[in-house]
């Protein structure tokens, strides 16, 4: 292997080489006149250095393929040669010079040559039909001769590919870290490929950036020795190369067989992932339907005719600057728990500290407030690298909507609106699978066939709006169809036959509606494999109470439903209002109250059958005691003698009695614990300045509490 420092200053020469040229490599496939002047000089020098440096440091395969470009570039310092002034020669040399990034890739990573034998040979055969040949001896497997300083110079000066040389050392076993990094950049880029495979059918130009995917992950698989990916990816960009080239568009069968190549690839990311295996699970299978399907004529297929674009910077040749960095979540987790244990810390001391005599009280308050607000705003940051766009989940939603259209024979139009709305991690991936479901019940339940969707008069393709926003502390996803709406009757009778709801038992619509969350309940007359057993709903509910958030329904018969998740910003902070019930105190979410009042004489009425009501302006509301939801004692008798926190959840509202306000605060949320189960009202607890644990009062769950003890009475 070559001394780590000459490589090092190699690779380095490479990158100072390169810097500046990308625009200039990046169109030699499109370019009519060949690069002359500064840039032919610059072209040439770089051919030479990887000539030169790669036979002197035993990477032999580089040299030889750089001897290549020296060829193309023979007398073209400051004119055009006429050879390479063809298009056939100008592709020829952007393939190498792809092919020679790549393999300055894996120089620098791990000091050797990677194996691009696919690669290797699209390069010789473009250099085949030029008349060139692309070559290198294959070392013996015996010792080589010891060779002198003399004989290596002149090994550097010449230009038989063939000439003594040392032989490479094999590429080593991807590292672990390597094959993390790996799985990260595959993962990223099938979701891209995914994402506009699915536009190509109404965005032509799409092809570009989908062969852009494919080269990279092609690359990139080549690097760490996979060679069934390579291969297979290898293949696809053939295949689209081809489509590109022939000004064509890429017709539905097409793809349809490229997203089911991205799903076998994921299949193999993960198996890299979990156990290092990165085999392709059916590959001789999955690349015979390949080649048999990309052999169709896609022109001939139903595509059309798209303008070709400019294409990007070949991958490898010079990285993009990026603004980002990974950070494992686990790191990130650990970061939000210790800067939280700061801020209680920092709460604590600033409660038990007081200024001693001889001190400066106002120097020592507005040190401590300093403390404070630099706790806060570093829990603000570490929170802020939780937060991802809810595009990471609703961009998913179109790959199920195309299958599931497919699958029913239902035209449909997916609307995705806010994707850039942002919320925790742990948040995003509690929502996906409950908008998977929501989703796959509107394409089943909600949306006609296209024929009695003409009868109703209605547009034979049925929409499906997904529309993500802010609002009061909490991020509200709705999920809209213009379908039949829910079926009222329908579901009632199914109650009934369940035996949630007895035959004379009046339900108002929104109770009703809420069934279709029970388990098992569903009101299809078959099962079908996208809905039907009583499931989806279910999981639904379940996931969303663990955010502790809500589902809201909305539903008309003939216009459509809107099923909202109303959930939390995060789970991590909230700004929460202290209040005392007689020797206890609790926590109530800021963004849940909506105001605080302490009752006039005549304010509060008792009903019969011992229901109380506040009048607030003129309006009624419920009225509870907080210290009897939770079975505690409080010191105010009388509501007067207390203060009311008027509180909302969507359009329901009620007060709370409190014995007293304590104030605001910021306050970490901290899980009871499943040890503990889930308490009804509790949303989680805290630890506050006294040291003490508080719990977070549930809103929605107070709300239930006190409908249950309404149903009572």
């Amino acid at each position: 292997m070559a001394d780590a420092e000459m490589v090092r200053a190699f690779a380095g020469e490479y990158r100072r080489l390169t810097e500046g040229l990308e625009a200039v490599l990046a169109a030699l496939d499109e370019r009519v006149v060949w690069p002359v002047g500064e840039e032919g000089v610059r072209l040439c020098e770089l051919a030479n250095t990887l000539r030169d440096g790669g036979a002197f440091l035993g990477f032999h395969r580089l040299s030889a393929l750089a001897r290549i470009m020296c060829e193309l570039l023979r007398g073209t310092h400051g004119e055009a040669s006429p050879a390479a002034a063809t298009a056939a020669c100008r592709r020829l040399f952007a393939a190498a010079c792809r092919l020679a990034a790549q393999f300055m890739r894996g120089i620098e990573s791990r000091g050797v040559e990677p194996v691009l034998d696919a690669e290797w040979a699209h390069v010789a055969d473009l250099a085949k039909s030029q008349g060139l040949a692309l070559q290198w001896k294959e070392p013996s497997s015996a010792a080589p001769a010891e060779t002198s300083d003399e004989q290596r110079l002149a090994t550097l000066l010449s230009d038989d590919v063939s000439a003594p040389v040392t032989p490479p050392e094999p590429a080593p076993l991807a590292a672990a870290d390597l094959a993390g990094v790996f799985v990260q950049d595959a993962v990223e880029i099938l979701d891209q490929a995914e994402r506009d495979l699915l536009r190509a059918e109404q965005e032509p130009d799409a092809i570009h950036d989908i062969l852009r995917h494919f080269h990279t992950l092609k690359g990139n698989s080549g690097l760490m020795g996979y060679d069934q990916l390579q291969r297979l990816n290898h293949r696809i960009e053939g295949a689209l190369q081809a489509v590109r080239d022939g000004q064509g568009t890429l017709p539905p069968a097409w793809v349809q067989c490229l997203l089911g190549l991205v799903d076998v690839q994921r299949q193999s990311v993960a198996g890299i992932q979990s156990r290092g295996d990165s085999r392709v699970a059916n590959f001789d299978a999955h690349m015979q339907a390949a080649e048999a399907l990309f052999s169709i004529d896609p022109v001939a297929a139903g595509g059309g005719r798209v303008d070709p674009l400019e294409p990007s910077v070949p991958a490898g040749i010079a990285a993009a600057a990026r603004g980002t960095v990974r950070v494992s979540v686990e790191r990130l987790d650990q970061l939000n728990d210790l800067v939280g244990e700061l801020a209680i810390a920092a709460a604590v001391v600033t409660h038990l500290s007081e200024p001693r005599a001889g001190t400066d009280a106002e120097r020592f308050s507005r040190s401590f407030h300093q403390l404070n607000l630099i706790a806060s705003e570093l829990q603000n940051l570490a929170m802020s690298t939780r937060m991802v766009p809810v595009e990471t989940v609703l961009r998913r939603l179109s790959r199920l909507v195309r299958d599931l259209s497919a699958r029913t024979g239902k035209p449909i139009d997916l609307q995705l609106e806010g994707v850039e709305t942002e919320v925790d991690r742990s948040v995003a991936e509690l929502i996906a699978d409950p908008l998977v479901h929501m989703v796959r019940n509107a394409v089943d339940h909600g949306l006609e066939a296209p024929s009695k969707r003409r009868r109703t008069g209605k547009p034979e393709t049925g929409t499906i709006r997904i529309e993500a926003r802010h609002r009061s502390g909490e991020v509200w996803i709705r999920v809209t169809d213009d379908g039949r709406g829910l079926p009222k009757e329908k579901i009632r009778a199914r109650a009934v036959a369940c035996g949630l709801l007895a035959p004379s038992e009046e339900l108002s619509d929104e109770k009703l509606y809420r069934l279709i969350f029970e388990p098992g309940f569903s009101t299809a007359e078959e099962v079908t494999e996208v809905s039907g057993r009583g499931v989806g709903m279910d999981v639904v509910r379940r996931n969303v109470e663990r955010l502790h958030g809500r589902v809201d329904i909305e539903t008309a018969v003939g216009l459509g439903t809107t099923l909202t998740l109303r959930i939390p910003l995060t789970l991590a902070v909230i700004q929460g209002m202290l209040v005392r019930l007689g020797a206890e105190q609790f926590i109530l979410p800021l963004t849940t109250i909506r105001e605080l009042i302490r009752p006039e004489p005549g304010a509060v009425r008792a009903l019969p059958g011992g229901a109380e009501i506040i009048l607030v302006r003129g309006e009624a509301l419920p009225l509870f005691r907080l210290a009897r939801l939770l079975r505690f004692v409080a010191a105010a008798e009388r509501p007067e003698d207390g203060v009311v926190c008027i509180v909302e959840d969507g359009d329901r509202r009620m007060g709370l009695v409190a014995d007293e306000l304590l104030g605001q605060q910021r306050v970490v949320v901290k899980n009871v614990g499943d040890a503990l189960g889930r308490i009804p009202g509790v949303a989680g607890a805290s630890i506050l300045a006294d040291g003490r644990v508080r719990l977070i009062l549930d809103v929605p769950g107070l709300l239930r509490l006190a409908q249950g003890k309404e149903d009572q009475r």
